[in-house]
């Protein structure tokens, strides 16, 4: 897309197909062709054309909250492009009206007390980072346990990814988005980590009731655990990678809604 002043062109217009819950992703790999790569600035005017929500939906259509709600911009204008294609000839010039439509996630998300209160949170994990810290150095005698597990993956390294997630967002709502990233950081990010500490913490209240005393079951104990948390995290972490790079990779699982509805769900339960 950064490159589109250079061949000649005047302006952009990029038509946007979306599904109910919002655009597709697939859509990621035309503006960056290739993952890590920044996000490309325009140097030509550009507007977005999208699919809105029917107006027959009337909670959204009332309330506004949903960012694709409007009119069906993307149908008639590439049904409009191709319909003056045909008989245009070699040439043809299109004269496109674009509008600032109001979007109103993105001035709540950047309005002062949704901004204060999300900053509120995000140091709130900080302060759980810093006291899981505290009683690591406290307890070091504890430190070989999987009480010192819990308390470091899930206080530190899982703390410390929602307060860079919510210190830096919210995303797909400022500049701070990059699209290869974006959705990991958003939907993923701590839950293959949140997810091994949920297992951990369930056997360790299984140990607490059923009791386990001989050094065989204790050994038999730990090593269940320590599987579980070799298979859970490579896992959960392949899964939280499918839908973010699916543009660039091309793995769906039958389409990308499914991939996606299949990464929510996962992520949905484990981190419960």
């Amino acid at each position: 897309m950064g490159q589109f002043s250079t061949l000649g062109f005047k302006g952009i217009l990029y038509l946007t197909p979306c599904q109910p819950n919002g655009c597709m992703i697939s859509a990621y790999a035309s503006i960056t062709a290739n993952m890590f790569d920044s996000n490309p600035i325009p140097g030509i005017p550009i507007c977005i054309a999208a699919m809105g929500r029917s107006t027959s939906e009337k909670f959204w259509a009332e309330s506004g909250l949903n960012p694709s709600y409007g009119p069906a911009d993307e149908g008639v204008a590439q049904s409009y492009l191709l319909r003056q294609a045909v008989g245009a000839g070699a040439t043809m010039k299109v004269y496109v009206e674009c509008t600032d439509d109001p979007h109103p996630f993105i001035e709540y998300a950047n309005g002062p007390g949704f901004k204060f209160f999300y900053i509120l949170y995000g140091l709130l994990h900080i302060a759980l980072l810093l006291a899981s810290v505290y009683l690591l150095v406290r307890k070091r005698a504890a430190m070989c346990s999987w009480i010192a597990y819990v308390i470091f993956v899930e206080g530190i390294v899982s703390s410390g990814l929602r307060a860079w997630r919510v210190l830096s967002g919210l995303y797909f709502y400022n500049a701070n988005t990059t699209l290869d990233f974006g959705n990991f950081v958003e939907q993923c990010a701590e839950a293959p980590f949140s997810t091994s500490t949920t297992w951990v913490t369930a056997m360790v209240w299984l140990k607490i009731i059923v009791g386990i005393r001989s050094k065989k079951a204790a050994c038999l104990y730990n090593a269940l655990i320590a599987f579980g948390v070799v298979v859970m995290i490579p896992f959960a972490m392949t899964m939280g990678l499918l839908y973010p790079t699916q543009p660039w990779t091309g793995i769906s699982m039958g389409s990308g809604k499914a991939l996606r509805d299949l990464v929510v769900f996962r992520l949905g339960t484990s981190t419960l």
